[in-house]
């Protein structure tokens, strides 16, 4: 346990570091993401309470390790996500929030369209992890202000309102989050290249939530049944077929 997020986070700690003195600012956003999301998985990690004595000191080790992380783009942007604080000052979720809107500024400050669109993206999705509402509404704003966003609109707007869907399904606005789940994964799955990316991408997302027992037993149920329903033999099927059999052992759980 926490064998990979260690090997991942000397790894990406040396890489950080090789870009900052080499100034290669392309390479610094796709570190500063995936580090933002081993932060993520830290987290996930610290909260596990069936590990081991071994288990939980190795994670601890790493963790307290990971509290030495710095990044000198910390000083170089305002950011969203915690303004005003330095990022020692910040939990491991609120620092992956910071890696992630760090490598999306750096990026498009690159006009480097699919490398800051994830790094975004990401920020949104661990600022829902932070139930951080505003923050969330703030980054799907900042969507359209991105380069390249007038010749990829449909991805872009597809890409806002599954996370404005997240935030309702968070909030248990389900018959809305249904709404643009629905339409919005369709939309991803037609256009295909680098949107059935996104759609990975946003399914795994979704398919947490899904798993998640905050709803009621008949709210999950209706808003498993709308998805199975919608999707069935269209190309979200056949983009992500992971996410219907998801679906439908849910659905097959609550019989």
């Amino acid at each position: 346990m926490a064998a990979f997020q260690e090997l991942a986070f000397h790894d990406l700690k040396e890489s950080i570091e090789l870009c900052e003195k080499s100034d290669l600012k392309l390479y610094l956003a796709d570190g500063l993401r995936r580090m933002g999301n081993v932060f993520v998985e830290l987290d996930g990690l610290a909260k596990i309470e069936t590990a081991d004595g071994s288990a939980k000191q190795k994670i601890q080790n790493l963790i307290a390790e990971s509290a030495e992380f710095i990044f000198s783009a910390d000083d170089s942007w305002e950011f969203i996500g915690s303004a005003g604080r330095k990022f020692s000052e910040l939990n491991l979720l609120e620092k992956a929030q910071r890696l992630c809107e760090a490598s999306y500024l750096e990026a498009d400050a690159l006009d480097q369209f699919h490398e800051s669109f994830e790094g975004i993206t990401h920020a949104a999705s661990v600022a829902l992890r932070l139930r951080r509402r505003e923050d969330v509404n703030r980054y799907v704003d900042y969507l359209e202000l991105l380069h390249g966003y007038a010749y990829q609109q449909d991805l872009h707007i597809a890409n806002m309102e599954i996370i404005l869907g997240h935030l309702a399904f968070d909030e248990q606005r389900v018959n809305d989050a249904a709404d643009k789940y629905v339409e919005n994964f369709r939309v991803l799955a037609d256009l295909g290249g680098y949107a059935r990316r996104v759609l990975e991408l946003q399914a795994q997302e979704l398919e947490q939530r899904l798993k998640n027992n905050s709803l009621s037993q008949a709210q999950r149920k209706d808003i498993l049944q709308r998805l199975d329903q919608a999707w069935t033999k269209t190309p979200v099927a056949k983009s992500y077929p992971r996410l219907i059999f998801a679906i439908r052992s849910l659905l097959q759980q609550l019989r």
